[in-house]
């Protein structure tokens, strides 16, 4: 009895967010736990007690745009106006007009002496700061997910549109002939009332 508890029924939610791709920066690249496979994105990633191999966080290359990647049809947000969610802080090593300032051999040897960038010229970030990432990251994700449930919503408008369509057809199949004779009935009784 108690396998049956544990069996849980598909939803349609549960159907759509499977469908729907993670982004690939959602995860440290070196170093995570198997565990955090399994988190959703609005789930923050927990600090490890005593790891022996500390993960390196990374949110992107040197001199990339990072709240970059929000699609044309994204809009105004006003869910978070306070910025609590995720703040768009400026970062001056993912300043995109930089780029050409951290590429030079000199800068990329300081900035990788002070543990700012991996040897892939990644910049390293805090847990934190990778948490406001994967915030950012589920704001896109979940933006996704609703455009999936409009598309499943008006297409199923559109089937009950053609079912109510097809029902009525059925019911009145001759709305034309008995529209005709409303309307010469119409006319004939206009035609008497004129000829009195």
């Amino acid at each position: 009895m108690s396998n049956f508890l544990q069996i849980h029924r598909p939803t349609t939610f549960s159907k759509v967010l499977e469908s729907i791709p993670k982004s690939d920066g959602a995860l440290p690249r070196h170093g995570g736990l198997p565990q955090w496979e399994k988190l959703t994105l609005d789930q923050k990633l927990p600090a490890n007690a005593c790891p022996i191999h500390p993960p390196t966080f990374t949110r992107g290359c040197l001199g990339q745009g990072l709240w970059h990647g929000k699609p044309a049809d994204y809009g105004f947000d006003l869910t978070d106006p306070h910025g609590r969610d995720v703040s768009f802080l400026y970062q001056p090593l993912h300043d995109k007009q930089l780029k050409d300032f951290y590429h030079g051999t000199d800068i990329g040897q300081i900035l990788k002496k002070q543990r700012l960038i991996n040897d892939e010229r990644e910049v390293i970030c805090s847990l934190a700061e990778f948490n406001r990432w994967r915030s950012y990251l589920w704001k896109l994700h979940k933006h996704e997910i609703r455009k999936q449930f409009q598309k499943l919503d008006k297409i199923w408008w559109d089937e009950y549109r053609d079912k109510k369509a097809v029902l009525h057809i059925k019911k009145h199949y001759d709305f034309e002939n008995k529209f005709e004779r409303k309307r010469c009935k119409a006319y004939n009784l206009r035609e008497a009332k004129r000829h009195r």
